[in-house]
């Protein structure tokens, strides 16, 4: 992939490596939507930030299919009301624009949401691809998710009895 961009920016002088990945990274959505693909995206979640969680997951899925599939690893470090901050690790060099347009053509594609993504930081470590993305994004669904976890007031019991449940007919 890394060579076939270098060889575009070569012989058509119009968009730097970068773009190029990016590029790829978008066309290849589009290109596992048409092969049933999409339908694994569509079920990870009911909006950006649940298929942001579920990454790793769908790896494991596709994994049935493609054993010697070696994934790359995706963790959600941090997140607010404006989008997150997500670590992604692979054994693969230079692919970083590469996810960077598959991440943006699935928010688009699949949840209707804009995403800007911008480099953090990156490492190699181990000879391992480390990089902190900053994801610019409607997150609300974040803050629905923490106004219901906390919990107001005192709970609501049944007034049914246990015996109700473990009554035995003889």
């Amino acid at each position: 992939m890394t060579q076939l961009a270098k060889s575009c920016c070569h012989v058509t002088k119009t968009k730097d490596f970068n773009q190029w990945m990016t590029y790829f990274g978008n066309c290849f959505v589009d290109f596992w939507s048409g092969y049933g693909y999409d339908k694994l995206v569509r079920v990870s979640g009911r909006n950006y930030r649940d298929f942001l969680h579920e990454i790793d997951n769908i790896h494991e899925v596709i994994r049935f299919s493609y054993p010697r599939l070696q994934s790359p690893a995706f963790l959600v470090s941090k997140e607010d009301n404006e989008g997150c901050v997500l670590l992604y690790q692979s054994k693969r060099r230079g692919f970083k624009h590469y996810v960077i347009g598959q991440l943006q053509q699935i928010a688009k594609l699949f949840y209707r949401v804009t995403v800007n993504i911008s480099v953090i930081e990156e490492t190699i470590v181990d000879n391992q691809s480390n990089v902190l993305f900053r994801l610019d994004f409607d997150n609300s669904a974040f803050q629905l998710r923490a106004v219901s976890s906390h919990f107001s007031g005192s709970p609501q019991f049944s007034t049914i009895h246990g015996d109700t449940f473990l009554k035995v007919s003889t």
